[in-house]
């Protein structure tokens, strides 16, 4: 049995799950959320930037035909697609022209890309704060980043960082926003890092999927 699934376990996962669980806005620093400020205004200009591209043209086309109920907003395009279908239309845009930023401390991360396409969706799915938006930002990034130190030749072995790592980020960020205790968020972290494993160029509507899942 996985131990990450007993809830008397005491594993790195689920300490990391339950510092970023705990996390609250007021932990953040002045530097920090205005860092976090930065970063969402720089992805959407991304995003906005990327949006008519024919790549996403080509996208959406597919997307059209093959997503659910419209529940999130597609970026720029006057569009809604389904809950799990909009992050990727959106993490595309926001990575297409390869602008987006990216994290150089050890680990070369666009995280801002799957991070921010899960978390444009859940917020249109139940009404979030400012505050709550920005704290699951930085819990993602945190995440993300965290877990490609514990791998430093993950990029050499062949994998694609924002596909494993970025899904990650984005399933903890999407976690956080939706409140998700300790045991949780460890539940949901441990389901998309098995979904990275299989698949290395995993997309980001598999986090929030995972997320979704979780919470229930």
């Amino acid at each position: 049995m996985d131990q990450n699934l007993k809830t008397d376990a005491v594993t790195l996962t689920k300490t990391l799950c339950a510092h970023l669980a705990g996390a609250r806005f007021g932990d953040l620093s002045a530097a920090a959320k205005r860092e976090a400020r930065r970063g969402v205004l720089d992805w959407i200009g991304c995003a906005l930037a990327g949006s008519g591209h024919r790549t996403i043209t080509t996208l959406l086309g597919v997307l059209q035909e093959t997503s659910g109920k419209p529940a999130a907003t597609v970026l720029g395009r006057n569009l809604k697609l389904g809950l799990l279908d909009a992050p990727l239309a959106n993490g595309q845009m926001g990575h297409v022209l390869d602008y987006d930023d990216t994290h150089m401390g050890g680990v070369v991360l666009h995280t801002s890309s799957p991070v921010l396409a899960a978390l444009f969706a859940l917020a249109e799915r139940a009404p979030v704060s400012g505050e709550q938006f920005m704290l699951a930002y930085a819990t993602g990034f945190e995440a993300g980043v965290r877990s490609g130190r514990t791998a430093p030749g993950h990029h050499k072995g062949g994998w694609h960082l924002t596909g494993t790592l970025g899904s990650i980020a984005a399933g903890v960020a999407g976690g956080k926003l939706l409140d998700l205790d300790t045991q949780r968020l460890t539940a949901d972290t441990r389901k998309v890092r098995d979904f990275c494993i299989t698949n290395p160029q995993v997309p980001i509507m598999q986090a929030v999927e995972k997320v979704i899942a979780s919470a229930k």
